[in-house]
């Protein structure tokens, strides 16, 4: 499997987003220019966005804007299940900027409809587009469109107005990932990149921190540990080869850098990554009870309702 940071989202046609049910053991830090909401549905989570991390229970909301670096991982080893709804920029019919919205459900900072109903619109969209064609695309995509307005209309969020250089700094960034990737096993790859691309250390962290909120050697690191964790789940090469391949420069430090990566040591990764293989784990998703998954989200939509008519009458008292 080719690790990277960004990852490629697969649309449906019908409806240009992407959801799923998924249990969560860790993810791999990555990216992708789509925004993806996620709700805990069991269980809990530190999700890490940037430079920042969160916790998240049952019931909490956290929405990730484009291009932003994240991951999730399960907390005390209980078994988690969250649901995710990934949709693309232009939905929102914005040409002249980026959006980016402030939802996180762990911040403290309450939502004028309140984050239990966002949860259960969430629910709602998760369960008709999973359920096999039981709702038709036109009542999806409009369940799609209330929750982008009720986005619009609840959610504090900005505006960042697209320029050319703005562009240029995410063609770099794309530029350098991919460098990084092709020469992991090179200690040198942050400095060559600099020389490669013609900028100095400087502007090379600066474009980091402008479009993902991390620093180059961050991602470079990311990119090390998932890389071991490739070979250590996928292949049965010794310890020396790993290190090399993945540009730590002594045995030392790998260990170090990997343990307080994962919380485990190289050996106890490879030892816990082939029982997860034989239980059906992809990429910190894990396989799970796709019944009873549908039934709790219709349970959560059902008492979305009620918060509906909540919100409903609120807006009328406005008006």
């Amino acid at each position: 499997m080719d690790y990277s940071v960004y990852e490629s989202i697969n649309k449906k046609n019908k409806v240009p987003i992407n959801s799923f049910v998924a249990s969560i053991r860790v993810s791999t830090v990555h990216w992708h220019g789509e925004y993806e909401l996620v709700g805990v549905l069991r269980g809990k989570i530190a999700a890490k966005i940037g430079a920042e991390e969160y916790l998240l229970s049952e019931g909490d909301l956290v929405l990730v804007n484009p291009n932003e670096m994240h991951s999730y991982r399960s907390i005390d080893d209980n078994e988690c299940l969250c649901m995710f709804l990934q949709f693309e920029e232009s939905l929102l019919e914005n040409d002249d900027g980026e959006i980016r919205f402030y939802l996180n459900s762990a911040s403290g900072e309450e939502i004028d409809c309140g984050y239990k109903y966002i949860y259960g619109l969430l629910a709602r969209i998760v369960y008709e587009d999973i359920n096999g064609g039981n709702s038709s695309p036109l009542r999806l995509k409009s369940l799609i469109y209330k929750l982008l307005a009720d986005l619009m209309d609840y959610v504090v969020y900005d505006k960042h107005y697209r320029d050319s250089e703005t562009i240029d700094e995410k063609k770099l960034v794309v530029a350098a990932i991919d460098n990084f990737k092709i020469n992991l096993n090179d200690p040198e790859v942050l400095e060559d990149s600099c020389k490669k691309f013609g900028v100095s250390r400087k502007t090379l962290d600066r474009n980091f921190n402008s479009i993902l909120g991390v620093s180059a050697k961050s991602i470079l690191a990311d990119l090390k540990i998932d890389r071991a964790k490739e070979l250590l789940k996928n292949t049965d090469k010794n310890m020396g080869y790993i290190m090399d391949s993945c540009g730590f420069g002594s045995e030392k430090t790998f260990y170090r850098v990997f343990k307080e990566a994962t919380g485990m040591t190289p050996l106890d990764f490879r030892q816990v990554g082939v029982v997860t293989e034989k239980m059906g784990t992809f990429n910190g998703y894990l396989d799970y009870n796709h019944i009873k998954a549908r039934e709790m989200l219709k349970e959560i939509f059902n008492s979305y309702n009620g918060e509906y008519i909540n919100v409903l009458q609120k807006r009328l008292e406005e008006i």
